[in-house]
């Protein structure tokens, strides 16, 4: 043991990062009230759950009848609050996602422990708008040019940092060491399962029981091959020479270069957290490109955005983090893994297809998405036009939201949904799960947009090339009848035009206006934009 005791990380070894994702997506959400995830009730679960456990695919795993069935006679969580969970941890751990009724059972301890060791971190109330986006915050700027890769942008000049902005980097650094502080709970828990891990490794049984199993109090004399430590990999991003590296290749090489015997808890605790710590204090924590391939879209303000992926910049199944916009619009048209809305303002943002959205510290945003999952945390004053596979969740506090069905198109829309999962037929928009954190009464929280209200949204696309020729999500009846009766209105309106084209005084008025609404409403701007982005095809 002495000799693993003086193992220690060095820059050969590379660096070592948490996913943000991991933060952004899972641990610091509420997921469920802070009084429901107990330590006492969890160990009851994890220990029901531990001996109904079987082995699928080499690993170990629960089914999600049995998941739910137990939340609910230990934690007394619904249905839809244990799924939450178990669907959190799919949009966190994208290696462990399936379609069956089965969860892993060692990812889904490790997760649900930090979500309970991490309440403290999670925001359940709405800062300030004036702390995300102060006064004295220029409104106008300077056109920028376009960039060396010819993006599709058209943007002015970034606004100072908000206060939030400025604590971005303590926070990440804050995460870090929670993670850096919780490692040797985690690796306890990998500990007690490390007979089952064994048997799972050699392909025995299907059944496990826990009648033999060591007392607690001995766990810290136990020790943990490297290879157990592939249930973790949801939890890190890892390098060697500024390139990214997966968790497995890098637990190879780690195995390869050391001695390949196991080591204790307190030194893999040690290891570890000794190498988040030195990237940390390089880096704030934050792992620049391309060790994380999310795409961020950060601090804007008035400008149009339009995305859609190229050979040097793909966004094909990326995450994409857009965070503290103002009057920003924002086209994402491709099929993406997660994407995450933070702390902006007054934006409209259209996301083509996506696994996963989570949208928090909003307020006066529009959002026009598909999607399988998605969370709204603290929003305020906003509009959702969904297409989502499952009951969208309402987290901390929410007011003044309005839902409604989805209501766009473009040529390769369903193309984009396919790649993401993302059913055309299955659609909870109207069908929100709401856990209450405020004092505000369920009514104030969310209302169905009346049908009269809902307009097609038009995206601004030159190519055609794409099956996709109308909205391909069914419209409630009530609503489909309210946009056809808008169509009708306008082509009665353009044969009206057409039929008295020798008096020109019409369709000067209309005209006219036409142009005071794009003033009065600011949408001038995006056509200016739309405009310059033409330009810069041609």
């Amino acid at each position: 043991m002495e000799q693993n005791s003086s193992i220690t990380w060095n820059l050969e070894d590379g660096a070592l990062y948490i996913r943000r994702s991991f933060f952004e997506h899972g641990v610091t959400v509420p997921l469920v009230t802070s009084t429901m995830l107990k330590s006492e009730a969890l160990a009851n679960v994890f220990e029901e759950l531990f001996n109904l456990a079987t082995v699928v695919d080499n690993r170990l795993v629960v089914q999600l009848n049995q998941w739910n069935d137990s939340c609910k006679r230990h934690l007394g969580l619904t249905r839809l609050q244990s799924q939450h969970i178990v669907h959190t941890l799919y949009v966190v751990a994208p290696e462990i996602r399936n379609e069956q009724d089965w969860i892993p059972f060692v990812e889904l301890l490790v997760f649900v422990r930090l979500q309970a060791c991490a309440r403290r971190l999670a925001t359940p109330m709405r800062p300030s708008t004036d702390d995300v986006f102060p006064k004295s915050t220029p409104a106008t700027g300077t056109l920028l040019t376009q960039d060396e890769n010819n993006r599709s942008s058209i943007a002015y000049t970034n606004r100072p940092s908000s206060p939030r902005l400025e604590r971005g980097a303590s926070t990440f650094y804050k995460e870090t060491m929670f993670l850096v502080n919780n490692l040797e709970v985690i690796l306890s828990d990998l500990v007690r399962l490390y007979e089952v891990l064994e048997r799972v490794e050699q392909h025995v049984g299907d059944k496990m029981d826990t009648r033999d199993k060591q007392d607690s109090n001995e766990t810290t004399e136990y020790t943990l091959r490297p290879e157990c430590l592939k249930h973790l990999s949801f939890l890190f991003l890892t390098s060697i020479a500024n390139q990214p590296l997966s968790w497995r290749d890098w637990i190879e090489i780690w195995i390869q270069r050391h001695d390949s015997s196991p080591l204790s808890i307190e030194t893999w605790s040690a290891l570890l957290g000794n190498a988040l710590k030195l990237t940390a204090q390089q880096s704030n924590g934050i792992a620049p490109p391309p060790i994380d391939p999310t795409l961020e879209l950060s601090q804007l303000c008035r400008c149009t955005i339009l995305r859609s992926g190229t050979e040097e910049e793909p966004l094909s199944h990326r995450d994409v983090r857009i965070r503290n916009c103002q009057e920003v619009y924002i086209y994402l048209l491709n099929g993406m893994d997660c994407v995450s809305v933070e702390g902006c303002s007054d934006c409209i943002i259209f996301i083509g297809a996506a696994y996963c959205i989570s949208v928090t510290g909003c307020e006066g945003v529009k959002i026009i998405s598909t999607s399988k999952f998605l969370r709204i945390t603290n929003v305020v004053d906003s509009t959702f036009y969904l297409c989502v596979n499952h009951e969208p969740a309402l987290l901390g506090d929410n007011r003044g939201l309005r839902l409604a069905p989805f209501n766009a198109f473009y040529p390769c829309l369903e193309e984009h949904m396919t790649s993401c999962g993302v059913s055309t037929v299955s659609n909870y928009w109207n069908e929100p799960f709401v856990i209450l954190d405020s004092s505000y009464p369920p009514s104030t929280v969310s209302n169905i947009l009346p049908p009269e209200q809902l307009c097609p949204f038009a995206v601004p696309v030159q190519n055609n090339d794409g099956v996709t020729k109308k909205n391909p999500v069914p419209l409630p009846k009530e609503y489909l009848d309210a946009v056809d009766e808008k169509a009708k209105s306008v082509d009665c309106l353009r044969d009206l035009v057409r039929q008295q084209h020798e008096h020109v005084d019409l369709e000067r008025t209309v005209q006219h206006y036409f142009r005071e609404w794009l003033i009065s409403t600011g949408n001038i701007r995006q056509i200016h934009d739309l405009v310059k982005l033409t330009e810069s095809f041609e």
